[in-house]
């Protein structure tokens, strides 16, 4: 018997890259995602693609679950795959309430901040001896003065993704100008 995924994503890529993992696995999906995530459920992986809102994600939840549990009635699905953090996000306060498929295991919310904040991430790496790049939080301008490190340095956000907001530069010297340009991304915690 072929299993059958219900993948829910919110970003092209994360969605791309779960339903192209389980299509080589065998497994069909049915892709429920946002406008936003369109271009990639024309892939030869995707059986079905059905559109929601993205507001879903982000404010109406039971709309999201209501939804779900329809398609796994419908589609014969077995498991339902959250393709990205925000959908992740989005079902995590709500799993108990999928009763039409099985969920693939979220973590609980507070892991999930955790893991997407780059700064919270490397702090937990470092407190279990994990081998991680250094990494230094700015949050005023007097903290470039105490970075000691020569050679090319990556500026990110502490959240974000899809390298929205990462920049590397050549030195401390164009690290505070960086800083101090009016781009809206620049702006220190």
């Amino acid at each position: 018997m072929k299993v059958r995924a219900l993948v829910v994503a919110d970003s092209r890529l994360f969605g791309q890259m779960v339903t192209s993992s389980l299509g080589v696995s065998n497994i069909e999906t049915v892709v429920l995602c946002t406008h936003s995530c369109l271009p990639y459920t024309l892939s030869r992986y995707c059986c079905r693609n059905i559109r929601f809102p993205q507001t879903w994600v982000y404010d109406y939840q039971d709309k999201l679950i209501q939804r779900i549990n329809t398609l796994c009635r419908e589609h014969a699905i077995d498991v339902v795959v959250p393709a990205d953090l925000q959908v992740m996000r989005a079902l995590t306060p709500y799993k108990n309430l999928i009763s039409e498929a099985h969920l693939f295991p979220l973590a609980d919310l507070e892991s999930m901040r955790v893991v997407d904040d780059k700064w919270l991430f490397a702090k937990l790496c470092k407190s279990l001896n994990v081998p991680h790049p250094q990494t230094k939080l700015i949050e005023n301008f007097d903290d470039i003065k105490k970075i000691n490190f020569s050679g090319q340095i990556i500026v990110k956000p502490c959240v974000g993704n899809s390298s929205r907001g990462v920049y590397a530069l050549p030195s401390i010297a164009e690290l505070e100008e960086h800083l101090n340009s009016d781009r809206q991304c620049n702006q220190l915690p």
